[in-house]
Order: C-alpha cells, then structure tokens, then sequence
C-alpha cells in the first residue's frame, strides 16, 4: 500500500486485477476442455456475471479465493496435459495462497486436491514423485497459516523470531481472557 496509499483505488486493484487474470484463465482452461466457441461463451459469462463483478470491485479478504481457484485450477490442467513438474508445483502454490482468502477454503481446497490428486494417480497422470513435491511446496506455503490457527485454538503464546511472528488473533484472545478467564465480560453485549 506505500507505493499507491491508502486509497480505494489501492485496496480494489489487487481483486480488479486478479478477476481479469480469472477470466483470462476461464478462457484457457475451457479452451483446454473444449471448443474455442464454448472457451468464449464461458469467458463472456463469467465476466458479465454480476457475482464476478462483485468480486473485482469490492475489497473485501474473502473475494480472491474464486479467481485464485479458477487460476490454480487451469495451471493444474495444463500440468496434466504437459505432464510438468513445475505447473504442478505452481498450481500447489496458488492452491495454497487460496487457504489464505477464507475460511472455506480450509475444507473445500484440500478435499478437491485429495479426489483430483487420487483421480490422476489411478490414471497414471502424475507420479508420485509429483505429488510429493508439490504437497511439500503446499505445506510450506499454509505453515504459518496453520501455525497461527494452533496458537490461536491451544491458545499459545505468540512466536516472535527474526524471521517470522505467529500472532495470537486479538479478538480471540481477548474473547478468551476476558470471558472464560474470570466469567465475566468486560464488553457490554
């Protein structure tokens, strides 16, 4: 944000930017699957989609999790089809930036790679030696994701290193001490 300021403009270009890179990636992913005709049709759809426009122009944290998805998933087609190490490894490293934009994608992220990556194993279009790279790079990507939802859940005192902090979330900290701790609540609601 220092580079543009705290400005509406700032805070909406990264969702605007990453909606036009999602339709982008709609028209390669289903001109992969099918007909230019049909890459088209989906592409027009998914732009004029009030949903889609939604997207882009609101800057809300939640709004990246569908093109990132649209983006992993198209770069995991083209990996199947180019057999590439390296798609796959970037196709798992957006995957894993999706667990970032919502919740949902806790759940919803790793069940579609559990049946897709099962699904290409039993074809024999991925190796093992595939998969194994990529959820590396996957796991590396979500660590301090899932460190920060341990020491939040346990309830852990935060980490600060050189490198790296793992923060207790305030309001759940606050939530915790001040409600369970001593069964009061200092909040009026």
């Amino acid at each position: 944000m220092s580079i543009l300021g705290s400005t509406v403009f700032a805070y909406r270009l990264g969702n605007a930017v990453l909606s036009i890179i999602s339709l982008i990636c709609m028209y390669f992913m289903l001109n992969k699957m099918f007909k230019t005709k049909y890459a088209l049709i989906g592409m027009f759809i998914l732009a004029i989609s009030p949903w889609n426009i939604l997207l882009s122009r609101w800057a809300l944290d939640a709004n990246p999790l569908p093109s990132l998805i649209i983006i992993a998933t198209t770069i995991l087609i083209y990996a199947i089809d180019k057999k590439s190490t390296g798609l796959y490894v970037l196709a798992a490293s957006i995957y894993s930036l999706a667990l970032y934009a919502y919740a949902s994608a806790y759940i919803i992220v790793p069940l579609f790679l559990l049946f897709s990556i099962s699904y290409l194993l039993v074809k024999k279009k991925i190796t093992v030696k595939q998969v194994v790279i990529s959820g590396i790079v996957f796991v590396l990507i979500a660590i301090p994701l899932g460190t920060f939802w341990i020491i939040n859940f346990f309830d852990l005192e935060e980490i600060k290193k050189i490198i790296a902090t793992a923060m207790c979330l305030i309001t759940l900290c606050t939530f915790t001490t001040s409600v369970l701790a001593n069964g009061t609540s200092d909040y009026p609601f």
